[in-house]
């Protein structure tokens, strides 16, 4: 009798585990999600790519997270690794130096152009050109070391 006691006990802590486990990665999920939409001034959530970010960690790359901790999907981390997150999650920005790559993970409705609620698209931090018969006199952006892209100098 004692044994099947002990059995019962262990199933139900293993049981308590997986629901708290489950419950942290869907919230360290969610921030990643918020966060992710946030880079790409974005309205709602969007799921991550990670094997995107893995695969381009010079132009996708996630910051503020805590000392020790690499960005992977929150499947990979035990319950410490996702309360640290959790409790950090006001530090943690995504960086996203290229968007061109991550937009065939946009769902269509969130697109740059589109809309989901019937109002006009808001400027993403893009220049506008008038459709007046004036030249575009848009410059070339340099990127974060300082240089102007390849084509852009070419150009000039």
């Amino acid at each position: 009798m004692p044994d099947t006691l002990l059995m019962e006990i262990s199933s139900k802590r293993k049981e308590d585990w997986n629901i708290r486990i489950t419950k942290l990665r869907k919230q360290v999920e969610e921030i990643f999600n918020t966060k992710f939409a946030e880079a790409l001034n974005l309205p709602q959530p969007v799921k991550v790519p990670y094997p995107l970010f893995e695969s381009n960690p010079q132009h996708l790359y996630v910051e503020g997270l805590p000392d020790g901790i690499p960005f992977r999907s929150p499947t990979w981390f035990g319950i410490p690794r996702l309360e640290r997150i959790i409790r950090g999650s006001a530090k943690v920005k995504f960086i996203v130096k290229k968007p061109d790559l991550v937009e065939p993970y946009i769902p269509d409705g969130l697109k740059q152009g589109n809309s989901t609620d019937g109002t006009p698209p808001t400027n993403r931090g893009r220049r506008r050109v008038s459709s007046t018969s004036e030249p575009n006199l848009t410059r070339p952006v340099k990127d974060s070391i300082g240089s102007l892209p390849e084509k852009t100098a070419q150009a000039l």
